[in-house]
Formats: C-alpha cells, sequence, structure tokens
C-alpha cells in the first residue's frame, strides 16, 4: 500500500489541508494525530512523522510560523481529550456515526463467548437481481470474483467496537481478545458459520418445480422443505430459551405426580432376550457407530456429504483419519464440498489426528 499511487494522493490531500489549517487566521499551532485502527491507521501512524516535517519545511518556505506536532492516541482517549462538546447537535452527529446494527452483531459475538447467549440465530438476506431474485450471499461473485462476504471491509470498525467495550464492562463482562482485532468482514463471517442461519435466498428463488430450499449450506444434496427449515430453527430457538431461563432462575422444574400404588401383579416370566440389528440411517453404508462418517458430520450440520463421501468409499472415520493434507483436499474437491463447510470439515478432521 505504501508504494501505491493512492497513498502517495493521500498523503499529498493531508499535506495540503495541514497548510490550509496552518493559514487560518490567528493558528498558532496544528496538531496532526493518528488514531489507532487497522492496517491502513498503523501506515498512517508510522508515516506521520515524516509527513509533518515535510508540511514545516513547506510552511517555512511559505514564511508561515506555525508549529506542527503530531502524536497517536485511542479512539477512547480521543473522545475523553476532543469530545467535550456535549451539544444536542454534536451529540446527534457522534450517534448518527455509529452503525448500531454492526454494534448489535458485535455484542452478540462477545456475549455468546462470554456464556451469557447460548446461541445466536442470524436471518440473511441476499442482494437482489434484476428480476427481483435474492442472489446468493456465499456464491454470488461480482466481476472481480468476489462475494457479498468478501466485499465487506477488512477493517476494524474502532468506534463501534469502543461502544461495545464501554457496554461489557459496565456490565461486568471481560471483554475478549478478539474485540480490538475482529474485522468487519470477519464478524459476518463468524455470525454465518459458527451459528444456524435461517437464508431467504433459500426460499425466494423461484424454480419451476417451486423455491428451492437449502438447510444451513446443504444444497441441492438433500431433499427438504422450508418447514423443515424452520423447524431446525425453532430447535434451537427453544433450546436457547430453555438455556436462558436456567441462566435467570426463572425456569422451575415441575413437581412430579406421586405414582398411585399398583395392585400387586405376579411377576412374568422374563422372555429371552433378541438380538437387534443396528438401524442404519437411510442411505448411509457401514456400521452404526460412533466411527460411522454420517454420525460424525451429524454433530456440525455437514451429514449431507456423508452420502457422496460414502460412495467414494469413506464410510468411516478410520477410513480419512490417516489421510494427508493433500489426499483430504481431493476428496473435498471431488464431493464439491462447499468453501464454508470444508472450513468447519478440515478444523474437526484435524482434531482427529
Amino acid at each position: 500500500m505504501k508504494t501505491s499511487d493512492w497513498w502517495v494522493g493521500y498523503k499529498d490531500g493531508i499535506k495540503g489541508k495541514v497548510i490550509v489549517c496552518a493559514q487560518i487566521r490567528g493558528t498558532k499551532q496544528v496538531v496532526l494525530i493518528a488514531i489507532d485502527g487497522g492496517p491502513i491507521s498503523q501506515l498512517e501512524a508510522r508515516e506521520l512523522p515524516a509527513l509533518k516535517q515535510q508540511a514545516q519545511f513547506d510552511l517555512e518556505k511559505k514564511g508561515i510560523n506555525v508549529e506542527l506536532t503530531s502524536t497517536s492516541m485511542t479512539f477512547s482517549a480521543f473522545l475523553q481529550e476532543h469530545g467535550r462538546d456535549n451539544t444536542d447537535a454534536s451529540k446527534a452527529q457522534r450517534t448518527a456515526a455509529v452503525d448500531w446494527l454492526l454494534v448489535e452483531w458485535i455484542l452478540a459475538l462477545e456475549l455468546h463467548a462470554a456464556g451469557r447467549l447460548p446461541t445466536i440465530l442470524p436471518v440473511l438476506f441476499g442482494e437482489m437481481d434484476s428480476y427481483g431474485r435474492m442472489l446468493d450471499l456465499f456464491q454470488t461473485r461480482d466481476a472481480d470474483g468476489r462475494t457479498a462476504i468478501e466485499r465487506l471491509p477488512a477493517v476494524v470498525p474502532v468506534l463501534e467496537l469502543a461502544v461495545v467495550e464501554k457496554f461489557l464492562l459496565s456490565h461486568s463482562v471481560q471483554p475478549t481478545a478478539e474485540l480490538r482485532r475482529r474485522t468487519v468482514r470477519q464478524t459476518v463471517e463468524a455470525l454465518t458459520q459458527q451459528f444456524l442461519a435461517v437464508r431467504m435466498w433459500d426460499l425466494c428463488n423461484g424454480q419451476q418445480d417451486g423455491p428451492t430450499v437449502d438447510v444451513h449450506g446443504a444444497g441441492g444434496a438433500v431433499a427438504s422443505t422450508a418447514a423443515e427449515m424452520y423447524e431446525a430453527c425453532t430447535v434451537e430457538a427453544a433450546k436457547a430459551v430453555h438455556a436462558t431461563l436456567q441462566l435467570r432462575g426463572e425456569e422451575e422444574p415441575e413437581p412430579e405426580p406421586e405414582p398411585e400404588p399398583e395392585p400387586e401383579q405376579p411377576e412374568p416370566e422374563p422372555e429371552p432376550e433378541l438380538e437387534l440389528e443396528p438401524v442404519l440411517p437411510e442411505g448411509v453404508p457401514g456400521v452404526a457407530s460412533d466411527t460411522s462418517i454420517h454420525s460424525w458430520l451429524q454433530q456440525f450440520k455437514l451429514e449431507a456429504y456423508a452420502q457422496p463421501l460414502a460412495d467414494d468409499g469413506y464410510d468411516d472415520l478410520e477410513h480419512i483419519k490417516d489421510l494427508t493434507e493433500e489426499e483430504i483436499d481431493e476428496v473435498l474437491e471431488d464431493v464439491e464440498m462447499k468453501k464454508g463447510h470444508r472450513r468447519t470439515f478440515k478444523r474437526e478432521w484435524n482434531k482427529l489426528q
């Protein structure tokens, strides 16, 4: 970035504004402040002293006697030192600058990490095409080959995280180490990859045989209905409500009714026990045990890939446990596993090693 044409023009623009400020009548000093933030802000902080010297040299050549100083500080410190104007107009201006939706997302992740939220249920809406259909945020790409998620800025939202951090500390919740490092893009990726999401475009993309439905990215590998999608989300919501009530101490166990005494009956002779065949999941070969691919994938909501993997001969964990990383990449490519699902699969596969 430092060698780009954009950075050269950006520095010239800053130096020009400094010189303009220095020529305002009555100005004795101009302070250049770099606020801590992402990669661009860090580059600004490193280059600010040299930029100040260049501007100071230009001012001296013009015979303008104004002192230039440079410093860096956190956004919270900047607000504390320079945010003393408490007029209604100033408050409204600062409030409007906060992306409160992003604050909500960041706060949800922090509260979940702290154990204050049992789960998060994001509801995702895609972009609309010219025909009024929703486009998949994870599959539809622009002219540069990027999805809508990949086009999100990879910058740390310092204003929003300052609001979240203040709220957490005021409620005795310790912020995570990731709070100050998580970018806007990483925030959305965390919400969509770690939690069960209702993806509206899966219900709205009309086809000849009706809307297509995709339960959490399972694609066409499983047959599903809208009712099944909402049933899965309802189950998650019910679990969250139950856990929340337990955390708040508002759910009392219902007393079990005392059983009525039953008349004594002669004990029947024990019948010989029959050995039952284990019931296998439909369409999944192999032994129904904890080592089956289907049982393992089901823990991460990736069971839709059990059948394609079984068709390739990988129906048991022992079949994939000793594969190399190159071999497992070939297997996942062969079953056409989606990017987000592949990341989850490989993370859990590494734990098997």
